[in-house]
Parts: structure tokens; C-alpha cells; sequence
């Protein structure tokens, strides 16, 4: 019964239906009956969610639990997606040397499970590191490795986060076409099957948004736009921020406003 939950719970929350996705979890825990391994299997997801929705504090709270219980249940995999996810947590809170060694940590584990099919997430993620810290070269080294990986399994997320990663790569090497190119690709590998992640579309969309505007390509009010939409209806805060402060900058009036709002909401749950 707590394992049928929690994996409800996880289509759920790959639907963007949060709101869902924490109740089906939350009843997981409530049957788990002292299953380190179901209990870590809702945490680990319940973690993503609150991610997902920029709550921040919460979520590494409860990844935090989920990767120690995953430990005491004896499942590395388990441990290696939910450091990943406190990885992706503190890439976007700009504490880079705690997300890459999270990320280390969470490819060394699925490493040493032969967990091949799950590698290029966290090396994906870790290439925003290497980019973050301004080294194009290791992060495209990581994101060339990962999209590769990806291609073979033909696994359309990490298709997308990696093609995303690269496409940022083709941008800081000025080399703009590639770039725009690289990111309708990702949209379209991380798009192509009925259920997508919904979060990873918004993340694409974000880098679509940014390029635009640094560009002036004439779909960027449209990709704005709909990254608002979208952010809005599934209660992403961090992409919905982001949105806003894209279509300040295009100069759509009460945006920055609206923006200075969320942005404290998320300041204050990280």
C-alpha cells in the first residue's frame, strides 16, 4: 500500500501536479511502518517536490533524511538521487563547492552500483557547476559525456538537461546559433514523450528566455510567456521568478514588482 503511494506520488510530481504528488507521499510515510526503504523512498521524493516548488529549507530537510534512511536501508541508488537533487538545490542557492561535492558524491555511488543509467543527471548538473564557477572547458567535457550516455539509453530527461547544459556551453563560446539550435533540440527530447518532466521543461524554457533577451530573438516575449504559464499553474516559484524577471527586463509593466515579492518568498524558504 506505501509503496503503491509513493509511486503515485512520483507520476505525480512528473506531471507537475505537486499538490497531488505531496498527498499520495504523505500517506506513504503514514503506511510505511517502519520501512527505512519506503520511508526513504517518499522522503527522496517528497525532497524533489519541495525543490521543485523552490522551497528549499524544507526540501533539504527532508533529502537529508531520505539519503541517511537510504543508507540504513542499504540502497546506494536511492542515496545517489537525493544527493543529486541537494546538489541541484545548492547549484541554484550559488553554493557551488556544497552542490559539486554533493553531485561527486552522488556520481561515485551510482558508479560503484553500475547505476549507468542514471549518470548523466548529476554529471549534467554538475556541468552547470563547472560553468557556474566559469570553466566552459570542464563543464563541457561532463555535458558532452552525459549527452552521450543519455543518446544510448535514448532517456528523453537527461537528453534535455544535458542538451540544455550545452546548449549554455555553445553561448558563452559566442557561438549564439548553436546555442538557440541546442535548446529547441533539448525542448524537443525532453518533450517527446506523453508524460514529460514538467520541471526540466520550465528549466529549458528559462535558458530559451535568457538567450532571448540577451539577443533579441523575436519568440522570446512568446517563450516568457509561456514559462509564466506554466510556472503559475504547477506553483514552480523559482521558474515563475524568473519568468518575471525576464519579462521585466523586456519591460512588461508590474513585473518587477511581482518579482521582488516572490523573490522574498523564496529568500525566506531557502
Amino acid at each position: 500500500m506505501a509503496q503503491a503511494r509513493a509511486e503515485l506520488g512520483y507520476v505525480d510530481f512528473l506531471r507537475g501536479r505537486y499538490d497531488r504528488a505531496e498527498r499520495w507521499l504523505t500517506d506513504a510515510l503514514t503506511f510505511a511502518s517502519g520501512s527505512p526503504s519506503v520511508e526513504a523512498k517518499a522522503l527522496t521524493y517528497l525532497g524533489t517536490v519541495e525543490s521543485d516548488r523552490a522551497n528549499y529549507r524544507r526540501a533539504t530537510g527532508l533529502l537529508e533524511q531520505a539519503v541517511k534512511l537510504s543508507g540504513t536501508a542499504g540502497e546506494p541508488r536511492r542515496q545517489a538521487f537525493g544527493l543529486s537533487m541537494l546538489g541541484r538545490i545548492n547549484l541554484f542557492r550559488g553554493a557551488l563547492d556544497v552542490a559539486a561535492e554533493q553531485l561527486d558524491a552522488s556520481i561515485k555511488l551510482a558508479q560503484h552500483d553500475h547505476w549507468l543509467a542514471f549518470l548523466p543527471w548529476p554529471q549534467a548538473l554538475q556541468g552547470e557547476v563547472q560553468l557556474a564557477r566559469a570553466d566552459p572547458a570542464g563543464a563541457s567535457a561532463l555535458l558532452q559525456q552525459a549527452f552521450a550516455r543519455a543518446c544510448r539509453l535514448g532517456d528523453p530527461c537527461w537528453e534535455g538537461i544535458s542538451a540544455r547544459g550545452l546548449a549554455l556551453v555553445a553561448a558563452a563560446a559566442g557561438e549564439t546559433s548553436q546555442a538557440f539550435t541546442l535548446l529547441s533540440d533539448a525542448h524537443a527530447r525532453a518533450n517527446r514523450l506523453a508524460d514529460p518532466y514538467v520541471w526540466l521543461d520550465g528549466y529549458i524554457l528559462d535558458a530559451q528566455c535568457q538567450l532571448g533577451r540577451e539577443h533579441g530573438h523575436p519568440d522570446t516575449q512568446a517563450w516568457v510567456e509561456t514559462l509564466r504559464t506554466l510556472a503559475s499553474r504547477t506553483g514552480m516559484k523559482e521558474l515563475l521568478l524568473r519568468s518575471l524577471l525576464h519579462g521585466a527586463a523586456l519591460g512588461n509593466q508590474g513585473d518587477a514588482t511581482a518579482a521582488a515579492i516572490i523573490a522574498v518568498e523564496i529568500e525566506d524558504s531557502r
